[in-house]
């Protein structure tokens, strides 16, 4: 299928205390403009680190939602995209840190 382009727009930090403030895609090293692209099984950056990417381990479809997973350096992540509606979440997990983004996604 058709790679998805998607925008971070709302990223929540929380530590391990379950202290929670409202980040930047950027702050967090979450692209805030990437790409997805299920064909190759890549999430690329379109940003500030251009040709940087990450592996999608695994994809999984439920109900017209499409469900990625994978790892970067010392962070698990996971990303929702509702193929109706384009809308997407995502979580991502490190040593004592906890991310929760949400945003847009749409077919080129």
């Amino acid at each position: 299928s058709a790679p998805w382009i998607c925008a971070a727009m709302a990223v929540t930090e929380c530590d391990a205390d379950g202290r929670c403030q409202r980040r930047n895609a950027d702050r967090v090293k979450f692209p805030s403009l990437f790409k997805v692209d299920v064909t190759a099984m890549k999430l690329r950056n379109l940003e500030a680190e251009k040709g940087r990417e990450s592996s999608i381990r695994n994809l999984d479809r439920a109900n017209g939602k499409m469900i990625l997973s994978g790892a970067e350096g010392e962070r698990g992540w996971t990303v929702l995209i509702n193929e109706a509606s384009g809308k997407m979440s995502a979580a991502a997990a490190g040593d004592g840190e906890g991310f929760v983004i949400f945003g847009q996604c749409a077919l080129p």
